[in-house]
């Protein structure tokens, strides 16, 4: 979003991407800057019969773009950290290639309801697709293994620091961050052929 408040027009890009952030998706209120991406969500998606301009949303993405269309979003009491290996379901698979998928959580809420015209492609509606295939979201954080995962947790965000009290418990978050590279790519190199597709 420009200072100004002002968000892109999607009739100019191919490809938006909605990263994540912190802004609690559960409260009856939101910030005017969170009303305003939601509703411009919802404007992107109307319109994409017309402008065929893709939408990938990643963490928050997948929370806000789910929240704007009809679904809605859940809070665990604790927050999600480290590497999970997701179970992906039979449109999962044809996705990505093969059956099951690591990814790194960072996360305290869900998408708990999926919204209309949306199917999840693993459990617990991690990773979601529109039935236009114009939209895609998942909740991990394929950009964030190795190196990128030990800055991140350098720069102490205080309740994901906190699921990791001890110095063994960051060693072996760091051994996993590792360990979720490969997937990571793959589902890079997946979500650059969705992009690229095209949907008449």
């Amino acid at each position: 979003m420009k200072e100004d408040g002002h968000l892109p027009n999607p009739v100019n890009y191919d490809l938006i991407i909605i990263t994540g952030g912190l802004s609690n998706l559960c409260q009856a209120t939101f910030e005017p800057w969170v009303n305003t991406t939601l509703e411009w969500i919802r404007q992107v998606v109307s319109q994409q019969h017309i402008t065929k301009t893709k939408l990938l949303g990643i963490c928050w993405g997948h929370q806000a773009i789910a929240s704007a269309l009809s679904g809605s979003i859940g809070s665990f009491e604790h927050p999600r950290v480290g590497v999970q290996q997701l179970t992906l379901n039979a449109d999962g698979k044809d996705m990505f290639g093969k059956d099951s998928l690591k990814i790194t959580k960072f996360h305290k809420r869900f998408v708990q309801q999926v919204p209309d015209g949306f199917k999840p492609l693993a459990p617990d509606n991690e990773i979601l697709s529109s039935d236009s295939g114009l939209v895609l979201s998942l909740q991990g954080h394929p950009e964030i293994y190795g190196e990128l995962s030990r800055q991140l947790f350098e720069m102490n965000v205080p309740y994901y620091r906190a699921t990791l009290p001890t110095e063994e418990d960051l060693q072996r978050y760091y051994s996993e961050m590792s360990s979720s590279e490969e997937d990571a790519k793959l589902i890079f190199r997946k979500i650059t052929g969705w992009a690229l597709s095209r949907h008449e």
